[in-house]
């Protein structure tokens, strides 16, 4: 325990010593007694959803066993295999090879090595990876779903199921776009039996023995489990890892989006707040969370309840993964402006975030409802859950959906010039810009501007971490203000339900119940959508500035990661950046020279100083001995004198 609160005071470290709010950690009682022991293999489970009990494995079969296998030289599913995969499109992907790396001692590793690619184009070609591009790295969750699990010898790609049984690249938009694109794979620890065992792996190694994972044998159906024991002792922590070692340290990339499904989301956002701790090249600009889910006890009755099927009376970690994804999203947008979007088939009161997911979560993401009627009407809710991840990535190949206004009735208008608008977005979508998106949080936030800044510490309400987008929702937010917390806006599809196709799609602005019961103004809906459809939220200017300035985005453009060849920023640095250079070894050459010449002038000063000493101690000497001489030549005439007088005398 002494061992996991210590990682846990290092997970709670964010940029200058900033401190995340992270909840207290219960007692926590070892995963072992849901496992099967005895055997050291995977119990029986029941075929079900993310949301329910775990995939199954009795009697699991590998369909073109070589062809599948050999898609993977790792040894994936017998040997962990736990990384990022770059994908290409069509379904092509290849393993993360490490990048360059910065070393200090190393001045070789300080510029940027040729890595034998003519352009971008044949980069990306040959590995699915260009440093220049932007990226996405996509999080999914519990492996406990019969659509893909590793003893069936597939893994969730960019491929998934359309109309009439075809396959569609649900990234092709991405591809078209200019996007790398990743997948982190983490599934052999995923395939636990119990979603909650999985979701604590996120965060740390309960039983302090290793993180499991399964290993699966193709050859003889057989399964058992293994415990990896490296340096990383949470997965977060091995997230956090294979993104530094797939970037490496001269990614140059406008943007990072992470995009984490189900309990991924958690996994996104842990990850995230390491690599910003770090404040690493890497580290994302925003987070998309897909149908967010938090583990949590299926009953309870007299402090018992029932976990996986099973009677316990272990509470586990209760809401610490809901409190502390929560207390990650809050901070990531207070000291980096990180935005955070969130999509899901249901209503916040519906989902799995229930009531873990407190009005700090609310607070600082944008929130869309999908309505997938072709999940058989909304009554196939597994359905729904993936129907989540496809929409989000297909919604990149459409522009912005339209909004319409809300009637005083409460239901949606009619479509009109102002609803569609191109480049305007008033809908969250993947294909907003991050500025976009960042203005419609900014516009929320303005209600509680002093507040946030109480609870930063900033004390202020300067440029970058509290501007606010003010505008024409100056009057909405003030009328809000006299609530603990702003009503949460939930942008919710009215129309196009019906289709996989996102350029049909519609969408209303509605106000959901918040986390502490405000009751929304009459009319608030009706007046925030108008308002929107009038004036539109624009970036704030001041607030990109500042977001611009963060060590993250400067590393990407400074620093050792440029090799020299001007003007050509895909290789090399720009002449501003050779002109700065330039002068900053100018400034180092003069500093140099004037100490050398100050140096210099005290050392001949000091010279002439002795010099001086010595022709006065010389002097002094040359006339005591003159003086001497003197008094001899006096002595010598005083004896010729007394020598005449005696003469003259004898005479």
């Amino acid at each position: 325990m002494a061992r996991l609160a210590a990682r846990l005071l290092v997970l709670a470290s964010l940029q200058g010593g900033r401190a995340f709010d992270l909840p207290d950690l219960p007692d926590m009682p070892s995963m072992s007694k849901f496992a099967n022991s005895a055997s050291n293999a995977l119990p029986n489970m029941v075929a079900g959803s993310e949301m329910g009990v775990g995939g199954g494995n009795d009697g699991w079969t590998c369909p073109d066993m070589q062809g599948e296998m050999a898609k993977y030289p790792s040894g994936w599913p017998t040997k962990l295999d736990c990384g990022i995969y770059w994908y290409g499109p069509g379904g092509q992907f290849k393993r993360a090879t490490p990048a360059q790396k910065v070393e200090l001692t190393n001045p070789s590793t300080w510029v940027r090595e040729s890595d034998g690619y003519a352009n971008a184009t044949e980069r990306f070609n040959n590995q699915f990876y260009d440093p220049y591009r932007n990226t996405m790295i996509f999080f999914h969750g519990w492996s406990g779903t019969t659509a893909w699990i590793p003893q069936t010898c597939s893994r969730l790609s960019t491929m998934n199921p359309g109309p009439n049984q075809t396959q569609i690249d649900i990234a092709a938009s991405w591809f078209a776009d200019g996007w790398n694109v990743g997948f982190f794979y983490w599934d052999q620890f995923a395939d636990e039996p119990c979603l909650r065992d999985a979701e604590q792996k996120l965060w740390f190694d309960r039983g302090g023995n290793g993180l499991r994972w399964a290993s699966y044998s193709p050859s003889n159906s057989s399964v058992s489990w293994e415990h990896y024991l490296g340096e990383e002792e949470s997965v977060s922590e091995m997230c956090a890892a294979s993104v530094k070692e797939a970037m490496g340290d001269f990614y140059g990339g406008r943007t990072v989006r992470f995009v984490g499904h189900a309990i991924g989301a958690q996994l996104a956002t842990s990850c995230a707040a390491k690599l910003h701790a770090e404040k690493h090249v890497a580290a994302p600009q925003r987070l998309a969370l897909l149908q967010p889910f938090f583990a949590t006890r299926d009953f309870s009755f007299f402090g018992m309840g029932i976990r996986c099927g099973q009677f316990t009376n272990d509470d586990g970690i209760q809401d610490f993964a809901a409190s502390a994804t929560v207390s990650f999203v809050k901070e990531l947008w207070l000291l980096n402006r990180v935005v955070t979007e969130i999509y899901s088939s249901e209503m916040p009161s519906e989902s799995g975030m229930g009531g873990l997911a407190n009005e700090h979560l609310e607070m600082h993401t944008v929130l869309t409802k999908y309505d997938p009627l072709w999940c058989h009407g909304n009554a196939d809710k597994h359905c729904m859950n993936v129907a989540t991840l496809a929409l989000y990535f297909l919604s990149m190949g459409s522009a912005p959906p339209p909004l319409v206004p809300t009637l005083p009735s409460g239901l949606p208008g009619q479509l009109t010039e102002q609803s569609v608008q191109p480049g305007v977005c008033r809908v969250p979508s993947a294909s907003c810009s991050d500025e976009q998106l960042r203005a419609l949080i900014e516009r929320r936030t303005a209600a509680s501007t002093d507040a946030e800044n109480t609870e930063a510490g900033s004390g202020d309400s300067s440029a970058g971490a509290t501007i606010v987008n003010g505008g024409a929702f100056a009057a909405t937010a003030s009328a809000f203000a006299a609530n603990v917390v702003p009503p949460q806006e939930v942008w919710k599809q009215v129309a196009g339900g019906t289709t996989l196709d996102t350029n049909d799609d519609v969408y209303e602005l509605v106000i959901a119940p918040t986390a502490n019961d405000a009751t929304p103004l009459e009319g608030a809906a009706e007046m925030m959508s108008q308002e929107m459809l009038n004036s539109g939220v624009v970036p704030n200017p001041l607030v990109e500035a500042a977001v611009n300035s963060d060590i993250v985005l400067a590393k990407r453009d400074w620093g050792l990661t440029r090799a020299v060849a001007l003007d050509n920023p895909k290789n090399g640095m720009s002449m501003l950046q050779a002109k700065a250079g330039l002068a900053a070894l100018a400034a180092i050459v003069c500093v140099s020279l004037l100490v050398f010449g100050v140096i210099s002038l005290g050392s001949r000063l000091s010279a002439r100083g002795f010099s001086k000493a010595d022709g006065s101690e010389n002097d002094l000497e040359a006339d005591a001995s003159s003086n001497g001489s003197d008094a001899e030549d006096e002595a010598s005439d005083v004896g010729s004198v007394r020598e005449l007088s005696s003469g003259r005398s004898g005479s």
